[in-house]
């Protein structure tokens, strides 16, 4: 049975697209409240307010931020809101929504990884150099 569906609305399919992502993805992310998307029967909608949390989402996850840390972000934005613009503030950019303390932590972690891949890059290139030197 197909859902008519209106023009802010999406299927599981079209936002899946949209965003480059599996339909496993977003019921995870629905699983751990992420989102909230509309349900009729076993066919879930997607609102632009739940698009919107996906940019976030996505945005927060390029940066280095767990979901549990995007999750606590979208629910600060709720709470600093009027009721009826819990949503809307959810897709305040994310640079908005966070303290210098909380982009200073997470540029440091960031930091440090890049130092570990750089150790690790090094470290295989001396690998791969040394088994070329000695097959030759």
């Amino acid at each position: 049975m197909a859902i008519d569906l209106l023009p802010d609305e999406k299927s599981i399919a079209q936002t899946a697209k949209e965003f480059g992502v599996s339909f496993r993805t977003l019921r995870f992310y629905e699983s751990k409240g992420l989102i909230k998307p509309l349900r009729i029967g076993t066919s879930r909608i997607y609102t632009s307010d739940d698009r919107v949390r996906l940019k976030l989402i996505a945005t927060g996850k390029r940066l280095g931020f767990s979901l549990a840390q995007i999750h606590e972000l979208i629910g600060e934005a709720a709470m600093k809101s009027e009721p009826d613009e819990n949503e809307r503030a959810a897709g305040s950019s994310l640079t908005e929504l966070l303290s210098k303390d909380q982009i200073g932590q997470q540029l440091q972690i960031i930091e440090r990884q890049r130092e570990e891949l750089d150790q690790s890059i090094a470290e295989l290139k001396q690998i791969l150099q040394r088994d070329t030197t000695s097959s030759t």
